[in-house]
């Protein structure tokens, strides 16, 4: 299967500081769904917190910041290698597998 994973090599150059940026897909959808208070709903921004401080605990990152469905990482330690792939993959995952556990415990 390596094979076809075309970007698979592609690397961060070591040193390097990179900034993580993720961002929600569909949010006006999820916001309906889950009946959100606009402009401002506070159970959703603690939730979004929580899934800060959870990127704290596992990536170390230098600095994070969330505003609406966005979280952007200040990465000096690079995970898996600087593995570009990997590193959006699982940053993606990591996000939304946090916000469905702590979603609701706020």
């Amino acid at each position: 299967m390596k094979d076809y994973e075309v970007y698979s090599s592609l690397k961060v150059p070591k040193n390097s500081k990179v900034i993580v940026r993720l961002d929600g897909r569909a949010f006006h959808k999820l916001a309906k769904d889950l009946d959100l208070i606009k402009p401002y709903d506070e159970n959703f921004y603690q939730v979004m917190a929580k899934v800060c401080e959870d990127f704290f605990k596992e990536f170390s990152p230098s600095f994070v910041y969330t505003f609406s469905d966005e979280i952007s990482l200040l990465l000096d330690n690079l995970p898996f290698e600087g593995r570009v792939e990997k590193i959006d993959s699982v940053m993606a995952g990591f996000a939304s597998s946090s916000f469905v556990m702590n979603y609701g415990t706020s």
